[in-house]
């Protein structure tokens, strides 16, 4: 009987791969290191860290506050990096002014609101506006004048509208034009009564440099209409220090001559 050779058709053969073949004793470690390295561990990885990164922002909204100083000494300080030192100064001198005109339009509604019809004693509401550099009042000029034209006596808003002309907020000063409206026939004596009226405010205290008088331009009570009530209108401006051009002469349209007027 023949010996059957282990190279033979039949033979069984084991043969002892050759170390560091795919099929050798690193195979499981080469396949778990492959594995590690693949794409889909890669990714994993990095969403894994998302999700950490993302806990720990939502755990620090929750636990944080909003301090409104804080945000705004940002903002402020972002301003300035911003703008130059020329906008920025510009902008809180102008929200000074406007701070600074809202206070002197409170104190002259305080004179105005509400005035007293000395006639009736009846209450008339002054119509008060505030825009640019100016308030202004529109009252009836009844609330002021007698039929015969002479001013009532006493009257207490006068001397108010004097203390508020001269102390102005810090850092302004105040002028006052007063203006009426007239029938377009006869006008001098609205002329007249408003140049007395002036003279009243100067003898109260106002500077005579700070007042100005005249007549409504284009406001004019047309004819058969003079029945209608003549209407003072107050315009207080208010200025810089540093302006000092007289800014109430411009706002009438004929002034009455008046001692000390310029």
């Amino acid at each position: 009987m023949s010996e059957i050779s282990s190279n033979g058709a039949y033979g069984l053969t084991h043969d002892i791969p050759a170390a560091g073949s795919a099929y050798g004793p690193g195979a499981a470690a080469g396949a778990a290191l492959s594995d590690e390295r693949s794409p889909d561990g890669i990714l994993i990885t990095l969403l894994a860290l998302n999700l950490i990164l993302l806990a720990f922002f939502v755990v620090l909204n929750a636990t944080s506050s909003f301090d409104a100083d804080r945000v705004r000494a940002v903002a402020a300080s972002a301003r300035t990096s911003l703008f130059s030192d020329v906008d920025v100064r510009e902008e809180a001198e102008a929200e000074s002014y406007r701070s600074a005109l809202s206070n002197f339009r409170d104190s002259i509604a305080d004179q105005f609101a509400p005035v007293l019809f000395p006639a009736s004693d009846s209450v008339v509401r002054a119509d008060i506006r505030i825009g640019g550099d100016r308030v202004e009042v529109d009252v009836p000029a009844t609330v002021f004048f007698r039929s015969d034209g002479t001013l009532y006596s006493p009257l207490p808003t006068l001397d108010g509208l004097a203390a508020v002309v001269g102390t102005p907020p810090a850092g302004y000063r105040a002028e006052l034009a007063i203006r009426a409206t007239a029938p377009a026939a006869n006008q001098t004596p609205m002329v007249r009564r408003v140049a007395t009226l002036a003279d009243d405010l100067v003898a109260r205290g106002i500077a005579a440099t700070a007042l100005s008088a005249g007549l409504l331009p284009g406001a004019d009570i047309a004819p058969g209409a003079e029945a209608r009530v003549p209407v003072l209108r107050f315009s207080f401006l208010l200025l810089s220090t540093d302006d000092d051009a007289s800014h109430a002469s411009r706002l009438a349209m004929s002034t009455p001559a008046r001692e000390g007027a310029r």
